[in-house]
């Protein structure tokens, strides 16, 4: 489905949302996700209503004498806000929950942390369990604190890595009487955008091409790895949309002179075989300028069938990144993608990809044939590449044994 709730007027597909990767420009799709001070809202958490009580949005010192925080972390003053349960009142046992969103994907080197708070001498538990429904419902406690702290904030941080479909739960579990309050506060999910460099068929253009070549069928009109703004005005980005920045790098198609209307350049990927049965390759296009031809994104199977998967003609009328989505489905066999870039009917047509990267297709492996280098990683790059004093291959293995030697 289409979710277009965001605050600046645009649309991303729903499963975008929550996934540690920024889709709309103003970055509306990943604002509710679970990351929260708590000073101006609950950020996307919720209360469980399968608990007997919930947690409360609070600031100051706890109604309740000797327990619970005086300030919160944030700030350190009475001003800011945690998140607590107010035991009084309550039964031993019972329970309250706090759950994140859904995430989509995390990556190898996600982490969660938080802040928190349990003084008093009747403290109960708190517990973070993680609920996965990617393959059926799991739910696995990642971390439980029953000891009593002193009058300070308490920094706790767990690995969320290579997690899809789930999300978080704080369950605080009331003691034996009302000096049992226990807070939350500054809860920050780091490093956890998806690495694409796990993914030998994904490719965010930081390092390498990583395998992608252009195709022998034109030599003359080329993708280009890039970085900064084209050279070309009121066209063409003027950052990525991996880092953002005029650092990082992305492929695009000049389309200035000597290129003419209807020229074609096409970039490939190597062979790969997939075995998910779901698989969606996403990745992000920038088409702004008043003579945008048209983006193609096709699939070849080994029969050497090709199949046109997307064709793009809108330009944008912002220097803004795109989110797209292909779904593969289930293929059989070797198959590889290419984006055929089409120059328009002026020079103002650049048209740039960045981020590709797939996902739910299961182990994905690369095919190198006889006239390519495989890295280690593995991928598979021309070898012509191999000792070229350049970094072709992620790993950078194509250079390892190339002369040079302590």
């Amino acid at each position: 489905g289409i979710n277009a709730e965001y605050g600046n007027p645009q649309c991303v597909h729903s499963e975008q949302k929550c996934d540690f990767m920024v889709d709309c420009s103003d970055s509306s799709d990943e604002a509710y996700c679970g990351s929260c001070t708590f000073e101006g809202s609950l950020c996307g958490l919720w209360n469980s209503p399968d608990d007997h009580f919930d947690w409360t949005r609070y600031r100051g010192q706890t109604p309740s004498a000797n327990t619970g925080p005086g300030t919160d972390h944030t700030y350190g003053n009475s001003t800011g806000h945690y998140m607590y349960i107010e035991v009084s009142g309550q039964s031993v046992g019972d329970t309250a929950i706090l759950n994140t969103p859904v995430f989509r994907k995390s990556s190898r080197d996600c982490k969660f942390e938080f802040w928190y708070h349990m003084r008093g001498t009747a403290i109960g538990k708190l517990e973070l369990n993680m609920t996965s429904t990617f393959n059926g419902t799991n739910t696995t406690q990642l971390m439980m604190l029953d000891q009593p702290t002193p009058d300070t904030w308490q920094k706790a941080s767990v690995n969320v890595s290579y997690q899809e479909q789930f999300w978080l739960s704080f369950v605080g579990i009331v003691g034996n009487n009302f000096q049992g309050d226990i807070a939350i506060d500054d809860l920050k999910f780091v490093d956890c955008r998806v690495d694409i460099g796990d993914d030998p068929a994904s490719c965010d253009f930081e390092t390498s091409k990583c395998g992608y070549v252009d195709s022998t069928d034109n030599t003359s009109f080329t993708w280009t790895r890039h970085q900064g703004p084209t050279s070309s005005f009121n066209t063409g980005p003027s950052v990525d949309h991996t880092t953002g920045t005029d650092k990082g790098y992305y492929m695009y198609i000049e389309t200035s002179a000597p290129r003419v209307e209807g020229d074609k350049a096409e970039l490939v990927s190597t062979w790969f075989n997939v075995t998910g049965a779901d698989c969606t390759m996403r990745f992000y296009t920038h088409m702004t300028g008043d003579g945008i031809g048209e983006l193609n994104v096709y699939t070849q199977t080994e029969d050497g069938t090709k199949t046109k998967q997307l064709s793009l003609t809108d330009p944008t009328s912002t220097d803004t990144w795109k989110a797209q989505t292909v779904k593969l489905g289930s293929i059989t066999g070797k198959f590889r993608v290419s984006f055929e870039g089409v120059r328009g009917a002026s020079y103002d047509g650049d048209v740039a990809i960045d981020d590709i990267h797939f996902e739910k297709c299961g182990a994905v492996t690369p095919y190198c044939s006889s006239d390519q280098f495989t890295c280690n990683q593995p991928e598979c790059v021309p070898l012509k590449y191999q000792c070229n004093f350049y970094e072709d291959c992620r790993d950078k293995s194509a250079e390892l044994l190339c002369g040079t030697c302590d």
